[in-house]
């Protein structure tokens, strides 16, 4: 039987003190220590990964209906990106696919020129993805855009699909 990674425990709290503690963790891990000093996190193979206290919301957040609300299954999961880009699996497999999107045109027109330069980093036993996007073409860093647990069968199926896996 493989080991299955650890949630993080909050203990009993409210959503919005769980949602408090758990950025207090991002920031403390991702971006800077308690005294001010940048965190920095490169990939297995030696990419700079950068991490923004702007991008909490939607790393941590799911949208329904327009509104982005805060999602606890992945705030039990904040220390797991860390494990995922150093590939500290233990016996789990961490599968990594680069991909290219087209941006497509938003609402009112605006967007939809260019390309999205992605890297996925996926760990089938866990059902779950970490997704970091390119700085662009130049691919000198990338930065942290999400992670989550993946609930739905069709999201499950689709990851499957672009990775390979039957």
């Amino acid at each position: 039987m493989i080991e299955k990674w650890p949630l993080y425990q909050y203990g009993k709290v409210t959503n919005e003190e769980l949602e408090e503690k758990c950025k207090e963790i991002y920031v403390s891990e991702y971006i800077r220590k308690g005294c001010g000093t940048q965190i920095n996190i490169k990939t297995r193979d030696g990419v700079p990964v950068v991490f923004r206290e702007s991008r909490f919301s939607h790393a941590f957040g799911r949208e329904r209906r327009g509104v982005r609300n805060f999602h606890p299954a992945r705030a039990t999961r904040v220390l797991w990106i860390k494990r995922v880009l150093d590939e500290d699996a233990g016996r789990l497999t961490i599968l990594i696919k680069e991909v290219t999107k087209k941006l497509k045109k938003r609402k009112g027109g605006k967007g939809g020129r260019g390309k999205r330069y992605q890297r996925l980093y996926y760990v089938p036993e866990e059902e779950y993805l970490v997704v970091l996007t390119w700085d662009g073409p130049r691919k000198k860093f990338l930065n942290f855009t999400s992670h989550y647990p993946m609930t739905q069968p069709w999201k499950i199926e689709e990851i499957k699909e672009l990775f390979g896996i039957k």
